[in-house]
């Protein structure tokens, strides 16, 4: 049995076990003790296994069947975390370690003292292996990021998940990146609400081999302008954001040289990584008929539609018979973190573009995108 805890530290791991006992060691000392450790490994190691189940009730381990991949393992650690209930998530790379004792009470108590904070990170320091380099952020830096979230897209201030640590808000990475997942998941909490703290201390060491999947990705020409192209069709304030880099520039050149407005793996993993995060979805229909065809779509990939923006009257009488709620835009705007807002008319767009700026996830009404393959399990 789990019992109850402040924070739940999430180790996606895969296949350095000598790497992962050196973090496991930091835990270990660190002063703050109410924690569980949540280990899961994507390589099925048994050395990793009888480590972990030897370490007592707080460390939980948990293999995979099939290998999901860094960022979907990630977000098991994340889902399985939830059993002690924690008030703060604190993932940790498996080669990454807690620099100091101190280190995870410091984080802990930078977000208790700044209660509306949605995530809190510190400076850090990266082991090469015959060198250690400090990574701090300056002034303009912080600046910046205070001024323009989307600033991160320029450069990556914060520096891996193992720097942060993050209100329980249920928020997952997105599974469809790899390269940028990291700055794409600070921008979704940010996104929640705009509301960061750091701490100048460095508390935290990377360890950098020139193996980590990151840096696998980072000379991948393909991968990152697929990526930047699909963070731009995700994020649309970005186009409005000074921080646009060239690689951006060129995806943007590439979005409107599609057949249509949308690629159909972009619009998926977009709405995917969406329910994800346990968004509830609003249909924003010009009347009953499109309601009805709505909902029909959806029923068939087995998935609720929980509320409608509408009309009419008579048409919000309609959804209440359908077992749904009919919201007000004023209604919309209050469940803005709840919901994702499929729209029903023929200005999607520019209704999307009016939405994003409002703070709701939203996406057109794709129904042969919809209807092509199987959403969500």
């Amino acid at each position: 049995m789990i019992l109850e805890k402040k924070v739940a530290i999430c180790i996606p791991y895969y296949k350095k076990a000598e790497l992962l006992k050196r973090l496991l060691d930091s835990i270990q000392k660190q002063t703050f003790k109410e924690y569980a450790v949540f280990v899961v490994d994507d390589s099925d190691d048994e050395e990793v296994r009888r480590l972990i189940n030897g370490m007592g009730e707080n460390f939980i381990y948990h293999s995979n069947k099939e290998r999901l991949g860094s960022t979907a393992n990630c977000n098991k650690a994340m889902k399985l975390a939830q059993k002690c209930k924690p008030q703060y998530i604190k993932v940790m790379h498996h080669d990454d370690y807690f620099l100091h004792t101190y280190s995870l009470e410091k984080m802990v108590k930078i977000m208790d003292e700044n209660p509306e904070a949605v995530i809190g990170f510190s400076n850090h320091s990266s082991d090469y292996g015959t060198e250690i380099c400090d990574t701090c952020m300056d002034a303009e830096a912080l600046k910046n990021l205070n001024t323009d979230i989307y600033s991160l897209l320029s450069v990556n201030y914060i520096g891996s998940p193992s720097t942060t640590i993050v209100k329980n808000l249920g928020i997952m990475m997105d599974e469809y990146l790899i390269w940028t997942v990291d700055i794409d998941w600070y921008v979704k909490f940010l996104e929640y609400k705009k509301n960061f703290i750091f701490t100048e201390e460095i508390l935290i060491r990377e360890g950098i081999d020139g193996k980590r999947v990151s840096d696998l990705c980072e000379n991948d020409l393909q991968l990152n302008m697929k990526e930047w192209l699909y963070l731009y069709s995700k994020h649309m304030q970005i186009g409005v954001s000074p921080f646009i880099e060239k690689t951006i520039h060129q995806c943007i050149s590439y979005y409107y040289k599609q057949k249509g407005y949308w690629v159909k793996n972009i619009y998926l993993a977009i709405f995917r990584d969406a329910l994800n995060d346990g968004k509830k979805i609003c249909l924003w229909c010009p009347d009953a008929e499109s309601l009805e065809e709505g909902s029909m779509v959806f029923n068939r990939q087995k998935i609720d539609i929980d509320y409608f923006y509408l009309g009419s009257i008579e048409d919000g009488n309609y959804a209440k018979k359908k077992g749904c709620i009919c919201l007000s835009y004023v209604e919309m705007m209050e469940k803005r973190n709840e919901i994702i807002c499929i729209i029903m008319l023929k200005n999607a767009k520019e209704v999307r573009m009016k939405l994003v700026k409002d703070g709701i996830c939203a996406l057109p009404y794709m129904p042969k995108f919809l209807e092509s393959e199987i959403i969500y399990k």
